[in-house]
């Protein structure tokens, strides 16, 4: 999770539960309440809640993207091997 003193962190993302989990954690890395993280992102509280208990899995591409940058996430994919 973030803040493991590595300067780059990588996840592997396999579901909406794992993706909160990390949303989560890096609030808290961020010492950012609730309330304060959804007013920093620009989302509200409820629509955060729901996604860091991965229970959110509509959430449009959209707002997630926008949730996982400002809280300085890149987002890159890599293909599976097929072989």
């Amino acid at each position: 999770m973030p803040g493991s003193g590595r300067t780059t962190d990588m996840y592997r993302i396999e579901d909406v539960k794992i993706l909160g989990s990390v949303i989560r954690a890096r609030r808290k890395e961020l010492h950012l309440s609730l309330d304060e993280a959804s007013l920093r992102l620009g989302v509200g509280r409820r629509l955060l809640l729901e996604l860091e208990r991965g229970e959110r899995a509509g959430a449009s591409i959209g707002t997630v993207f926008n949730i996982l940058q400002r809280l300085g996430f890149d987002v890159m994919l890599r293909s599976r091997s097929t072989g």
